[in-house]
């Protein structure tokens, strides 16, 4: 390999001479793009917002290393998907090699954390607060929750992504026991007055003129008790 010259002279029934130059190169090899086998689970991503390639390496046919190829990709794989990529590395004085290498971004999973599960009934809609872990600003993920109750009682509300979106899943704590405890109550007043009467009363003649008296603290406007 390398730059020669050779100088050619005439003989016999000739004379003169000539001088050729001329260079001996190396063979153009071919690159080869090959999977990496030895990166374990390396071809499986999880969501996060930026391009995932697979890993690769990149060699010549005598299984030499290359580390300066210039690489291009097919796609810029971002969102959650099973991809089939093509990767192709080039470089002077060599053949351009390509490889289609599949690969696997998953969904994000998000983290739910349930707050507030204890309320007193006040006549309003009532359910736990659910706060998630960070996801990608840009994807400005919602939570809504359901299953909101009023009366007193026991109950489960659930969670769930406000919308579609395909690079999230939520984890399995998506539900939370929550309880509406009953209004405290007090009378207004402990000593009612009755007018003296000779005649025996019965427990009926007591309470119902008592019952009509009745009132009470921290009732509700609009509620009747019984």
């Amino acid at each position: 390999i390398g730059s020669y010259s050779e100088t050619i002279t005439g003989t016999g029934n000739y004379t003169g001479t000539v001088t050729v130059s001329y260079d001996i190169i190396q063979k153009s090899m071919k690159l080869i793009v090959e999977e990496d086998n030895n990166t374990g689970n390396q071809q499986r991503f999880t969501y996060d917002g930026t391009v995932k390639y697979p890993s690769y390496i990149v060699k010549d046919e005598n299984d030499n290393i290359i580390t300066d190829a210039t690489i291009t990709y097919s796609e810029n794989p971002v969102n959650s998907a099973l991809y089939n990529l093509t990767i192709t590395a080039s470089k002077e004085g060599y053949e351009s090699g390509s490889k289609n290498i599949q690969f696997f971004i998953e969904k994000a999973t998000i983290t739910l954390s349930w707050s507030n599960n204890t309320f007193t009934y006040d006549k309003t809609s009532h359910h736990p607060t659910v706060s998630h872990s960070e996801t990608v600003a840009s994807d400005n993920v919602s939570i809504s929750v359901s299953g909101g109750q009023v009366n007193a009682g026991t109950y489960t509300a659930t969670a769930a992504l406000s919308q579609s979106y395909n690079n999230y899943v939520l984890d399995s704590n998506s539900s939370c026991t929550f309880t509406i405890a009953p209004r405290p109550i007090t009378l207004a007043k402990s000593l009612y007055n009755l007018n003296y009467s000779s005649s025996v009363r019965t427990w009926a003649q007591i309470i119902s003129p008592i019952a009509s008296l009745l009132t009470f603290n921290n009732v509700i406007s609009g509620d009747t008790l019984n």
